[in-house]
């Protein structure tokens, strides 16, 4: 027989900075990831900030050929030396999170699965009010403009508002009245 088939992995970790370390952490994250690189069948890593209201929260991921690759990163010395310069920048310690966790952690509430139905509810109010005001005012400002520019041009601002100004709004207020219950 042949050797078993060897699939991509990718793990996730969220590390909370202590107030004031934000920087440094990132910085840190950063490293963490510049370390993993140079280790056999790494594909790729990853830093991001996931909404905390105790301080900035970390997600490093990172994404190696195989389960092999990524336990010979896990073992290693430089890993270990890392995740000890880390320690005094974060409270508490690493948490392997699932991209479910992740999914849900960007969506501020971490340890919490957001329902589909929830999330398209989100979505939708975010969107609705926009594609309004595009219809009313952008379409028909646009409708001199030759098919389908003036879709393209109203869907790209109104998708653009959503993602920057009214889902995180949106996100915001679903949280505060989350916290009240």
């Amino acid at each position: 027989m042949g050797e078993p088939l060897a699939l991509p992995v990718l793990v996730y970790i969220s590390r909370r900075a202590l107030p004031g370390r934000e920087d440094d952490l990132l910085q840190w994250a950063d490293a963490l990831c510049s370390d993993a690189s140079r280790f056999t069948g790494y594909l790729g890593s990853s830093v991001r900030t996931a909404p905390d209201p105790d301080g900035a929260t970390f997600i490093v991921g990172v994404r190696f050929r195989s389960a092999m690759n990524l336990l010979a990163w896990e073992k290693s010395e430089q890993r270990h030396r890392r995740l000890e310069e880390g320690s005094p920048l974060t409270a508490g310690r690493p948490v392997a999170i699932s991209l479910q966790e992740l999914e849900a952690g960007l969506a501020g509430e971490p340890g919490r699965i957001v329902p589909k139905w929830r999330t398209a509810l989100m979505v939708w109010l975010a969107l609705f009010p926009l594609a309004l005001l595009s219809g009313a005012v952008l379409l028909p400002w646009l409708a001199a403009l030759p098919w389908p520019l003036p879709t393209a041009i109203s869907t790209l601002a109104t998708v653009a508002a959503v993602i920057w100004i009214t889902l995180p709004l949106v996100h915001r207020a679903f949280r505060i009245r989350i916290r009240r219950h």
